[in-house]
């Protein structure tokens, strides 16, 4: 007798044959059939079984011929779903039949749930080849019932690759641990909700891939700016001679100074210019859309209204093949709608135009002098109603929204005009920009571009960068990794009972205490082994990366869908009984994760599983269990858990704690009251659900490490100013300062980050004075850490920098910056030993009332050296990042910082 897979034993008289007898394991494939005949061709069967569905197909039974079946041997993972699965996809709808009865199939895919009407709904999908949609419906048999599974298997629609690689019987795991608590007749909205936001992902994946595609493959950026800018050059130059009346000189062009009519002439072609692009974009996302064809021919209108108000767009000399301006492809592309070769030429160079002109434009009216704003107004103040009913703004812009101030000034904003008189939209407001800068958005799959107004220019960002999603928060990258994410969360004792959508589901599962708690704390890690971080693992492709906080293993567990965040393992890694490690190729990407137990004579893998929990490779796996046999012992013992304290016989309170514990303490709980906001915005930055007080406690806890890894990823979610801001908030410092100076200057030091004295030790561990101390600590301390990402030269630092930082955070980096020296990748923004520094509004570092004296305090909790900020201006002038200023230099950035500094004191309030 011979034990197979999912329970089953073959009886005598059965012959067994091993696909591979080479390799022969556990739930390795196998041939069944009657003794003394030939297994041969069985076995050509099944090889080309198993290169279609893999060792899975073969637990399904299927009919090899000659009376021989495929099976598995026992030790084979998942159930018999999962063979009759993966069989029925290599076999077909035409061969389904080999797998025996239909009725034996269905109740193998559906349990006691495969009636008549779920067999066609069954039966539709396997022609239609909708098998994510039979996954699914199989793994959610357990708990829903035969109406509701006729119905998810008929809403379910999509491509291939929706369900994901996780296996029916996994499937089915984590839906019962999810759906435990919710009533039978409420599961099915969730799961159907949860399928369309799996579609909808991939299908924004492929609109994104499609636009992009239609890109040229190598960009023309660079060259096209600078045939840009030599075709607004040949406008001065002719606007120049026009005024003169003679062919100018060198002396002459000095002493022209642009007026009103030839300003109006630049804006105008830069108008112009921006409108062509526009169209060229929005043809290019058209065409990736609907198709060549298609796509012009929507477009057909908008082609025609941009060909119409350029005037020319002749090539330069010596540029074959690209003109300087978008205009002549549009005209190319209205005259001729019948050449699809043509549009795709002109197509791939519609992202370039774009930023150019964006570009451009954005400096020109920047530049724009203030002594003509009064006669530029003629200008500014076009109607473009006809331009509107041809080219109709995007859908992510209103005019009743639209509050940029107009244009050299002379009218109230769009938004105030719409909704006072419906009043139309005129150059002056700008809406056309943001009109080009959400094309843009648009060509690089994004719904709009992200636009801020400004004093002078709206700012646009047209490719934002996708915020990295939440520790613990299930991915919907597929409906196996969303459940699993979610089953994670039940794992660690969230529960929920109502729900409508798959948002308040999981929502639900985050708002338990027992999630927030197990984001904090840190893992202990030997230094032995702590050296070894990124090392190689010999005979393989992957090296090593340790798991050092709860927040690593629940990204790596977002992305693998496995359970190295549970409870169980971060329970033993918290304690010091195992160490937690992700195993990254040569492409970044998680390969497997890993645990690894200390023992009396060596390490061992206590696990190690790839994504779903499935089996990694067989070599792998033998090479990484001989690598840990090999690690070096600790040369102290791990730490364990130290016992609760004992509290011995109380003392009475010092002199100290009488006279400041019962004011200082109320006046920290005022304090603590008006902060709550901003610290509760706080926590939720760095600790997914965790509560005020426990975040600011696990925060205070973090090393500097983890604390300035928490720190970036802050940036991305509240940005430089909003960070700066909540950093800012010090409901200790508040409460001393509401004492009696002689009292407060002896309880001082409880706002500072350093050791406190005996006679303040129990002030500090005092009901509310803790609390706002931990609060005051953890706002120091992340200060330190942007510094230290500052003088690192962080990417992602740089990327909150270049976006409306404040001129609080922008001031007090730049100081710090500067008195830390000159380096590589800093640059001088003002000349050596000048005050005035460039940029509108003007600042200048001696005024004792200005943004630069303020931050002076700031710096100094960065890190910086002040003794040596003047010494530094004096011999290189003020420097920044050159990462930090982008393309419009310095005064661009401080235009930016200004602007956003309006946003600053409501940061918490929209989060």
């Amino acid at each position: 007798m011979t034990r197979l897979a999912f329970g089953v034993v073959t009886h005598p008289g059965l012959l067994v044959r091993v696909l591979d007898p080479a390799r022969p394991r556990q739930g390795a494939a196998v041939v069944v059939g009657p003794e003394g005949r030939d297994p041969a061709p069985a076995l050509t069967e099944l090889r080309r079984l198993v290169a279609a569905g893999g060792e899975d197909a073969a637990g399904a039974g299927v009919d090899l011929g000659d009376g021989f079946r495929s099976a598995r041997l026992a030790g084979a993972a998942g159930d018999r779903r999962d063979a009759v699965l993966a069989a029925l996809r290599a076999l077909g709808p035409e061969r389904a039949h080999l797998l025996g009865e239909r009725a034996g199939v269905l109740v193998a895919l559906f349990g006691p749930a495969a009636t008549k009407p779920v067999g066609a709904a069954a039966a539709a999908a396997v022609a239609e080849g909708r098998w994510d949609a039979l996954t699914l419906a199989s793994a959610a048999s357990d708990i829903l019932g035969p109406e509701q599974l006729e119905a998810l298997l008929g809403a379910c629609s999509g491509s291939d690759g929706i369900a994901g690689r996780g296996r029916a019987s996994r499937l089915a795991v984590h839906l019962g641990q999810i759906f435990a608590d919710v009533p039978r007749p409420r599961r099915t909205a969730p799961l159907m909700d949860l399928w369309e936001r799996v579609a909808a992902h991939h299908a924004a994946g492929a609109r994104r891939a499609a636009r992009l595609a239609v890109h040229g493959k190598i960009g023309r950026e660079n060259e096209l700016r600078e045939l840009y800018r030599r075709g607004a050059d040949e406008l001065i130059v002719r606007r120049l001679g026009m005024t003169m009346g003679w062919t100018p000189s060198l002396a002459d062009a000095a002493r022209w100074t642009p007026g009103p009519t030839d300003w109006a002439v630049m804006l105008q072609t830069a108008l112009e210019d921006a409108m062509a692009a526009t169209v060229l974009l929005r043809t290019a996302v058209a065409v990736a859309d609907l198709g060549t064809r298609a796509g012009l021919a929507s477009m057909t209108a908008q082609l025609n209204a941009a060909a119409g108000t350029v005037q020319g767009s002749r090539r330069l000399s010596g540029q074959a093949g690209l003109p300087p301006r978008p205009g002549f492809y549009v005209r190319d592309l209205a005259g001729r709608p019948d050449r699809p070769d043509l549009a795709h030429q002109r197509l791939a160079r519609a992202r370039d135009y774009g930023v150019v002109v964006l570009n451009a434009a954005e400096g020109l009216l920047i530049d724009i002098p203030e002594h003509v704003h009064q006669d530029l107004r003629h200008w500014t103040g076009r109607d473009l109603s006809a331009w509107r009913a041809a080219v109709p703004l995007s859908g992510a812009r209103s005019p009743r929204t639209w509050a940029q101030p107009v244009l050299c000034g002379g009218a109230e904003p769009l938004s105030a005009r719409s909704a006072q008189d419906g009043g139309s939209e005129v150059v002056g407001d700008l809406l056309w920009l943001a009109d080009l800068a959400d094309a843009l958005a648009a060509a690089h799959g994004h719904d709009a571009a992200a636009i801020a107004h400004g004093p002078i220019v709206p700012h646009a960002d047209w490719d934002p960068e996708p915020a990295e999603p939440a520790p613990l928060v299930p991915r919907v990258e597929s409906v196996a990794l969303a459940l699993a994410g979610a089953a994670r969360l039940v794992s660690l004792g969230g529960r929920v009972s109502r729900c409508r959508t798959w948002a308040e589901l999981v929502d639900g599962l985050l708002a338990g205490t027992a999630v927030a708690e197990a984001l904090t704390g840190v893992f202990p890690l030997p230094d032995e082994l702590a050296r070894l971080e990124g090392a190689r693992v010999p005979g393989t492709t992957v090296t090593v990366r340790w798991a050092r906080d709860p927040r690593a293993t629940a990204e790596w567990a977002a992305y693998m869908g496995n359970c190295i965040a549970g409870p169980y393992y971060l329970e033993e890694a918290s304690a010091g009984r195992a160490v937690l490690a992700a195993l990254v190729d040569s492409d970044g990407q998680i390969t497997a994760n890993v645990e690894i137990r200390p023992e009396r004579h060596g390490w061992r893998v206590g696990e190690i599983r790839a994504r779903f929990n499935a089996d990694p490779e067989v070599e792998l796996e033998r090479r990484v269990r001989a690598w840990a046999g090999r690690l070096p012992m600790p040369s102290a013992r791990l730490p364990q858990r130290a016992p609760r304290p004992v509290k011995g016989p109380g003392r009475r309170p010092g002199r100290l704690f009488r006279e400041a514990g019962e004011p200082l303490t109320a006046l920290a709980e005022r304090a603590l009251a008006d902060a709550l906001p901003a610290l509760s915005a706080l926590v939720k930055g760095f600790v997914l659900g965790a509560g005020t007080e426990a975040g600011l406690v696990a925060l205070r806890r973090a090393g500097r490490e983890e604390m300035a890894r928490a720190c970036g990823g802050a940036l991305d979610t509240f940005g430089a100013a909003g960070l700066w801001a909540l950093t800012g908030v010090r409901p200790m410092s508040r409460a001393i300062g509401g004492l009696e100076p002689a009292l407060a200057a002896r309880v001082a030091p409880l706002a500072r980050d350093e050791p406190v004295l005996g006679s303040l030790r129990k002030l500090a561990r005092h009901a509310a004075i803790a609390q706002a101390r931990t609060a005051e600590l953890v706002a120091l301390r992340l200060r330190r850490a942007l510094g230290e990402l500052a003088g690192a030269g962080d990417t992602r630092l740089a990327r909150a920098m270049a976006r409306r930082p404040g001129t609080g955070v922008l001031c007090a980096l730049t100081t710090a910056v500067t008195c830390w020296g000159p380096a590589d990748g800093l640059v001088a923004v003002a000349r050596p030993a000048a005050v005035e520094i460039p940029g509108y509004p003007a600042s200048s570092l001696a005024d004792e009332d200005g943004p630069w004296h303020g931050a002076r305090s700031g710096a100094l909790e960065l890190g910086a050296d002040l003794d040596a900020f003047w010494d530094r201006i004096a011999a290189h002038g003020l420097l920044a990042p050159a990462a930090w200023l982008g393309r419009g230099g310095w005064p661009v950035l401080w235009q930016r910082a200004c602007e956003g500094e309006s946003g600053r004191a409501v940061v918490w309030q929209h989060r």
